[in-house]
């Protein structure tokens, strides 16, 4: 059960430091599906350190378990760990903890299917996320059209050739998980992009509007956000709107209303970068709130500087 798991975990992470429940948890812990713990994946990932505990050993041997059964559902958050050596530039010693823990799962893992586990899956993945980056961070566009063509970009060649060669499912599009073993089942993989892409009208950072095509014929749009934009405070908010639509699923009223939150995925990639489901028919909060304010004595851009006033202090 979900909210049993919720439990678990939590106790877990607050008794970290309790040898004798890690020492009795790391006999036992296997015995718990692994696709259980994907709800938990990011705080698992956050958790890692390189400190040789009980705690360690045992949060790192889980997290090899989840990475190996269901990798296209947990890859992503261990990847942008890692991704924060290439592109964090604060030098914080606990950053640089959890990457060298990373760095050491993902050394454990070549050993599994004699090598085809990395290259199968976490490098074409890896490569997938570092050129999405690249992409979402490109100041090189028509500012007069607003388009970006790939083939101008050095990058071109990954998009536009090789990426259909990956057999990599696109990330934003959920594929329903009801077992450990639905982690490696089939599923629609990108085979083709848009060589158009497009430039959002809203945003700082100036998201790029990428279409991708699958394999069974679908397409998709992803939001890609780059230059300074640390999608990790929106994907825990998503995961909690996750959680409160099973609340209100189990609600006899509130399941009868058909009441909740309309949610999309979210894939923070390193520091700076993240992919986002696109949401057709909706509206920018940006906009939103230019028309209500629109009399007000303060413009919305002398609002915003003040709110990141605030922000640093």
């Amino acid at each position: 059960d979900g909210d049993v798991l919720d439990k678990f975990c939590g106790l877990w992470f607050e008794y970290s430091d309790n040898e004798e429940i890690n020492i009795r948890l790391k006999q036992d812990i296997s015995s718990i599906p692994s696709f259980k713990f994907l709800p938990w994946i990011n705080q698992i990932t956050s958790r890692l350190y390189t400190e040789n505990t009980t705690f360690q050993k045992t949060l790192q041997l889980t997290l090899k378990r989840v990475l190996y059964k269901l990798p296209y559902e947990s890859l992503y958050s261990v990847i942008s760990m890692k991704l924060h050596k290439k592109y964090d530039s604060s030098n914080d010693p606990s950053i640089t903890a959890r990457v060298s823990a990373v760095e050491k799962i993902f050394k454990e893992l070549e050993t599994f299917e004699n090598g085809r586990f990395v290259t199968d899956f976490i490098n074409p993945i890896l490569e997938f996320c570092e050129n999405c980056v690249e992409l979402a961070c490109t100041k090189k566009f028509n500012q007069r059209s607003r388009n970006l063509e790939l083939k101008n970009l050095t990058i071109g060649d990954y998009w536009l050739n090789r990426l259909k060669l990956a057999g990599i499912p696109l990330p934003t599009v959920p594929f329903k998980i009801t077992c450990s073993g639905d982690g490696r089942a089939g599923r629609p993989t990108i085979v083709g992009i848009v060589g158009t892409v497009e430039i959002s009208s809203s945003g700082l950072s100036l998201p790029k509007i990428v279409t991708f095509q699958l394999s069974d014929g679908s397409r998709h749009k992803v939001l890609m956000k780059g230059s300074n934009d640390d999608l990790r405070q929106d994907a825990i908010m998503e995961q909690v709107f996750k959680q409160v639509n099973k609340i209100l699923l189990r609600n006899k009223e509130t399941r009868k209303r058909g009441l909740r939150i309309r949610t999309y995925e979210v894939i923070p990639l390193g520091p700076q970068a993240g992919l986002l489901e696109f949401v057709a028919n909706s509206i920018p909060l940006h906009d939103i709130l230019c028309t209500l304010h629109k009399n007000d004595e303060m413009s919305f851009d002398q609002a915003r500087k003040a709110m990141r006033a605030v922000q640093t202090k």
